[in-house]
């Protein structure tokens, strides 16, 4: 079989985090049986010599047969905005507003918002390259095109911004409630609308839908009125570093407050001083400021712990933008031992999950959760709040926990233990997350083609 697959994203931030992830781990673990059955074919856009960099810098290739076509046209960026002519504009808006009565109707902002709207649409319907080389195509970047003449495969990971809606895309009832204008308000509502759209179109115009978890499974059918026949469900997996040495010291790179700001420096993290660790972003579906009023009454209890904080905004309080969580930091009174890492590298990783007293995520709603799966796979301690994923991911391995309170009360016997210069090891989760893995996902994903591909030459 050909499969085709859309790396585009290689190419942009999105590439070592979340759905790039997903892409990356995919592809590098692609057993050795399938690279010999099948020809893949990275179909990207842009430059080509940066696509061959890329994907010679972040894919396993070896043992792969690939070639790389760049698409016909660039895929569609839907967030980009459209250019206008200001002076044109500003006119047509002063002589428009000098009409009482007439402003609601006819103001420039609902005109161009509309436009977008069927600009947007026609995009996704009717601008789509025809790959007619390949029998499969996956598609990882919700947005990335749904071609032509070949069976697509779209795969969803979550449709969070629209579930959890009060944290992300508000509707008009809370943008009014939040005491903004009518504009706001519909501005809004369209947006939630178009993203829900893009979900939705993208799906129908595909062969078939993949998520990762009956979590997200659930939200596709509900939001989307997606078929349940048309989706398969594939778990994702994790990386799982048994032989790694478990290091008493690592020199890690850690942003410290200056004068200048917080600036990263090297400093040696100390096992006689345990952490609770945090990897992820500073979302507001993840409530890091119960996290934080947990750590400051540990603290404000005399116990002797930091609070190890992982991910790509985690370079300092200012430079979270979640305003509850940075007010959370700057308030702390031991902020000065809470350490900010920022993005982490795999090794730095490896080491931060092995020493940690405990892993903490504090999420009200996931798609799936990997972190939690990560933080398994070393044995450490996981606590966690409940919600869908974590319950079908987790199962009843992490501890559970409801409040603030509660968070503190489960940890507290941790840190006794640790005094003791003893963190326990829990094997049981150890041997749970050896179900997870990249491999596996790869295997279940090509093996559903191959049914899929069985299934038509039957026909």
């Amino acid at each position: 079989m050909k499969i085709g697959i859309d790396i585009s994203l290689l190419q942009g931030p999105h590439r070592l985090r979340g759905i790039g992830s997903v892409l990356i781990n995919f592809i590098n673990n692609i057993p050795d049986d399938y690279k010999k059955k099948h020809e893949f074919i990275f179909y990207t856009d842009g430059d080509e010599n940066k696509a061959k960099k890329n994907v010679s810098k972040l894919l396993k290739t070896e043992g792969l047969k690939y070639q790389i076509i760049i698409f016909g046209k660039k895929p569609i960026e839907h967030n980009t905005k459209i250019k206008k002519n200001n002076k044109i504009t500003s006119s047509l808006k002063r002589f428009f507003l000098a009409f009482p009565g007439i402003r609601l109707l006819v103001n420039l902002k609902v005109i161009f918002k509309i436009f977008k709207i069927t600009v947007f649409i026609y995009k996704i319907r009717f601008n789509r390259p025809r790959l007619a080389e390949t029998d499969f195509f996956i598609q990882f970047d919700p947005d990335g095109v749904i071609p032509r003449s070949t069976f697509v495969v779209y795969f969803i990971q979550d449709i969070i911004p629209y579930v959890v809606e009060w944290d992300y895309l508000w509707n008009y009832q809370t943008t009014s409630n939040k005491g903004y204008g009518i504009f706001r308000a519909l501005n809004n509502q369209i947006n939630r609308w178009m993203y829900l759209k893009k979900f939705a179109l993208k799906a129908k115009l595909s062969n078939q839908i993949f998520v990762n978890s009956e979590t997200t499974k659930v939200d596709v059918i509900n939001n989307l009125k997606i078929k349940e026949n048309k989706i398969k469900m594939i778990h994702l997996g994790i990386n799982h570093y048994e032989n790694s040495n478990i290091l008493k010291k690592q020199s890690i790179k850690a942003y410290k407050h200056t004068s200048w700001g917080y600036i990263k420096n090297r400093e040696t993290l100390k096992l006689k001083d345990p952490y609770i660790l945090y990897v992820g972003g500073a979302d507001s579906r993840r409530k890091i400021e119960d996290l934080i009023s947990c750590f400051n009454i540990l603290r404000a209890r005399g116990e002797r712990i930091k609070l190890v904080l992982v991910g790509d905004t985690m370079q300092g309080p200012n430079n979270i933008s979640n305003d509850k969580v940075r007010a959370s930091l700057l308030n702390s009174s031991y902020l000065k031992d809470i350490i900010f890492l920022g993005f982490a590298k795999e090794d730095e990783l490896n080491w931060l999950y092995r020493n940690a007293l405990c892993f903490v995520f504090p999420s009200k709603y996931e798609g799936f959760g990997i972190p939690i799966l990560e933080a398994m796979s070393y044995g450490i301690q996981v606590i966690c709040y409940r919600n869908d994923a974590t319950l079908e991911v987790g199962q009843s391995l992490p501890i559970y926990v409801e409040n603030v309170l509660d968070m503190e009360e489960k940890i507290k016997p941790l840190i006794n233990s640790a005094k003791e210069n003893k963190i326990k090891i829990v094997q049981k989760n150890i041997n749970y997350s050896k179900n997870y893995s990249w491999s596996l996902t790869s295997k279940n994903i090509l093996q559903n083609l191959e049914e899929k591909y069985e299934q038509y030459i039957e026909k």
